[in-house]
């Protein structure tokens, strides 16, 4: 027997598709217990309503969110120099 899932909203679907890499679902997991996370057509996530985040491996850039104020790229690095890219294994130390 097959089940159908019904969507609650559109948010939760818009949500759900946004968790497609293990990029982005490690961002969100990591935030989501203490922060509002919002999804955006410019960036991957809106964290309290105020900070954007584009979040990709080792070669994001700035591409999505070149216009954004506040935004930042969270990349799959060790490091990085720009002040506006953070590592994503730095997030590992929020939960």
């Amino acid at each position: 027997m097959v089940k159908y899932v019904k969507w609650h909203s559109k948010l939760e679907k818009r949500i759900l598709n946004a968790l497609k890499s293990d990029y982005k679902r490690y961002f969100f997991d990591r935030l989501q217990e203490q922060h509002t996370l919002t999804t955006t057509k410019r960036g991957d996530f809106i964290v309290n309503g105020k900070v954007t985040f584009e979040i990709g491996g080792e070669g994001k850039g700035f591409k999505q969110v070149k216009d954004v104020k506040n935004a930042f790229v969270v990349q799959d690095t060790d490091s990085t120099e720009n002040l506006h890219k953070i590592p994503l294994w730095l997030f590992g130390f929020l939960y």
